[in-house]
C-alpha cells in the first residue's frame, strides 16, 4: 500500500528496480508492454513524429535489450540522414 500511495512502481515480487537495471531484472509482462508500445510508434507513419518519439524514448529500450543499443542509434542516425530539410534534420540531430 506504501507503494501505491508514493505512486512508485512494484514488480509482482515486491521489489523495485534497481537504478541501474539491466533486461535481466525486468518482468516479462513489462517487456511485452514495451516491446508493444515500440511497434505501435513503428507504425506512424510520418517520419518526423515517428523519430522524435523514439529518441524520446530512447532509453527504454533498455527493459528490452541493452547490447542492442549501439545498432538502435545507429538505425536512428541513418533515418535522420534521410530528412530533406536541412533545419529540421539539424534539430533532429
Amino acid at each position: 500500500l506504501e507503494a501505491k500511495e508514493t505512486h512508485k512502481e512494484v514488480s509482482p515480487t515486491g521489489e523495485n528496480l534497481p537504478d541501474k537495471f539491466t533486461e535481466v531484472d525486468v518482468e516479462l509482462e513489462a517487456k511485452e508492454t514495451c516491446r508493444n508500445w515500440f511497434f505501435k510508434i513503428a507504425c506512424i507513419r510520418e517520419l518526423l513524429p515517428r523519430v522524435y518519439i523514439e529518441l524520446a524514448l530512447l532509453q527504454n529500450y533498455r527493459f528490452l535489450a541493452a547490447e542492442e543499443f549501439p545498432s538502435i542509434v545507429q538505425r536512428l542516425s541513418h533515418i535522420i540522414r534521410g530528412i530533406g530539410d536541412p533545419m529540421v534534420a539539424l534539430y533532429a540531430r
